[in-house]
């Protein structure tokens, strides 16, 4: 899952106009490092990925379906909270009654500091298909999203 986001990061970078496309230093299956320094690399949900490291940003995909959650919530936790800026994004689609849904419900009630965005699929629906209703997974609304700028 974690290659899928890096390659999905790697198709946006190739869509930008070319004036705005970072300097890339490596560009590798597991990793993308700019000229900027800024460095993106794709971990499996281990609790031993992160730990040791320093992150600005960490972003977590398909979280209501990580096993062992707990173990890598122990590990991410320290890496995230030791910098004053780190962010932590969460996201996933919705897997029972599990760490997520406990996640969520308390973003909601107020009793975490998570900032809850919902998005429901019918949210994306016409990003995912071109104008024919053809599913072409986004292609045609980044394209003409592109030409219009």
């Amino acid at each position: 899952m974690a290659v899928e986001v890096l390659d999905r990061t790697k198709q946006i970078i190739e869509f930008l106009p070319e004036f705005l496309q970072p300097g890339i230093v490596e560009w590798n299956k597991g990793s993308i490092e700019l000229d900027n320094r800024c460095k993106l690399t794709a971990f499996a949900a281990s609790p031993d990925a992160t730990r040791g490291q320093s992150f600005s940003l960490i972003y977590m995909d398909e979280n209501a379906f990580v096993e062992n959650f707990d173990e890598l919530w122990k590990s991410v936790l320290p890496t995230i909270s030791s910098g004053r800026r780190s962010k932590l994004i969460v996201t996933s689609t919705p897997n029972g009654l599990n760490h997520f849904y406990d996640m969520v419900d308390k973003a909601k009630r107020g009793k975490n500091d998570f900032k809850l965005m919902e998005v429901l699929w019918y949210d994306v629906t016409p990003r995912l298909y071109g104008p024919d209703g053809k599913f072409d997974d986004g292609l045609a609304f980044v394209t003409s999203q592109i030409t219009a700028s």
